[in-house]
């Protein structure tokens, strides 16, 4: 049974792909807004946008480039970051608009210096954007950094965005990728959700979809969603997702935390619910649980749940903030 007809559903809330559509804008993308908006106005340098998995990097970086990107610039997007020198440099000057008609072997140094002054001269401005960028390779970096300090009439002409795992940052800082370092302006800390953006998040998406608050859903419930999920938005689509077909399958209107219950108990032999955050290991430890009469899971039960998903989650600690400008001067 397909939940979104049941309820009427125009399409899915909880869809795991990202879908600038249901983007949600909350505190974590003002931030990335505002430090992309002065990434653009500069013309140079690169941002890196920071998060564990899960926490919307790939959704944040589409939805800025969907959103806030001048028509004038040539974003070229990367969706890993398996990238040898070689199949980079192609990709770009290929993106740049070079053809060579005569099947030569491309100097692709020359090739990329003439495509950049066809395109400068255009006054087009060229972002280069990687997603999972923690597993560009040591020498890709190293190119990476050669092309932020490319310059035609003292005019730079790449600027480069980055997204990845916390990691990112310790290679960035390291010694031999210090070209890029120097010219980064600022890295973007995508954190988990509080249980009140949780509850936002879950409403606008369903929003969105055109819920009729139908099934309704008890306010611990949400509570629970957000307990589970650490407030992660990958993991918050696939239980929310998982929890709409359950109560279409059982016909609800209303999801009461009694049918949250009989969820979870059905969901400890279907761990599939948890997909999204596939290397990881282990949910955090259940101290945040809300007391009272209508709460009526009880701890054994929430703690079999628990372990039963160790072998799909591992939600480490809480990861470092860490944004800084480097503005020479500005």
């Amino acid at each position: 049974m397909l939940y979104e007809a049941y309820y009427g559903f125009k399409k899915s809330p909880f869809a795991l792909a990202p879908d600038a559509a249901m983007f949600v804008e909350l505190e974590n993308f003002a931030n990335a807004a505002t430090y992309y908006d002065y990434f653009l106005n500069k013309g140079e340098g690169c941002l890196a946008l920071i998060g564990e998995s899960g926490c919307g990097k790939t959704a944040t970086l589409r939805f800025l480039k969907a959103s806030r990107t001048p028509p004038n610039t040539l974003f070229i997007e990367f969706l890993h970051g398996d990238l040898t020198p070689d199949v980079l440099l192609n990709r770009i000057i290929t993106e740049l608009g070079y053809v060579d008609s005569q099947g030569r072997n491309v100097d692709l140094e020359a090739a990329l210096s003439w495509a950049l002054r066809k395109k400068m001269a255009k006054q087009r401005r060229i972002v280069i954007a990687i997603d999972n960028a923690h597993r560009l390779p040591v020498n890709t970096l190293a190119l990476l950094g050669s092309l932020l300090s490319i310059d035609i009439d003292g005019r730079p002409c790449i600027q480069l965005m980055l997204s990845g795992l916390p990691k990112l940052k310790q290679q960035l800082d390291s010694d031999e990728n210090q070209s890029i370092w120097q010219m980064t302006l600022g890295l973007i800390n995508l954190s988990e959700l509080s249980f009140k953006e949780t509850v936002y998040y879950l409403e606008v998406r369903l929003n969105r979809a055109g819920w009729k608050e139908n099934p309704s859903l008890e306010e611990g419930v949400y509570y629970e969603l957000y307990q589970l999920s650490k407030g992660i938005p990958r993991l918050i689509n696939a239980i929310a997702d998982k929890l709409m077909l359950y109560a279409a399958v059982e016909e609800l209107t209303h999801i009461s935390m009694e049918d949250f219950h009989h969820f979870m108990k059905e969901s400890r032999q279907d761990k599939d619910v948890l997909l999204g955050l596939a290397d990881s290991k282990q949910l955090p430890p259940d101290n945040m649980r809300k007391s009272g009469e209508d709460d009526v899971i009880a701890d054994e039960e929430r703690a079999e749940f628990l372990n039963d998903a160790d072998d799909t989650l591992d939600l480490d600690e809480d990861m470092e903030v860490d944004e800084r400008s480097i503005a020479n001067g500005d």
